[in-house]
């Protein structure tokens, strides 16, 4: 694990209901190799918004 890190949405009301108001904890980590890969469509796709034309 190279990071652990707290999301906290500004304005809870954009987030799905059942974790409104609760962080939100992303994960970064590498292969045993020391490879570190990131994939931004996956957190963005993988984030509790309850409507995408909330986030620009």
């Amino acid at each position: 694990m190279v990071g652990l890190f707290r999301l906290t949405f500004r304005d809870p009301t954009c987030m799905i209901e059942k974790v409104r108001g609760e962080p939100v904890h992303l994960l970064l980590a590498m292969t045993t190799d020391g490879v570190l890969r990131l994939k931004p469509q996956n957190l963005i796709t993988g984030l509790p918004i309850a409507n995408a034309e909330a986030v620009n």
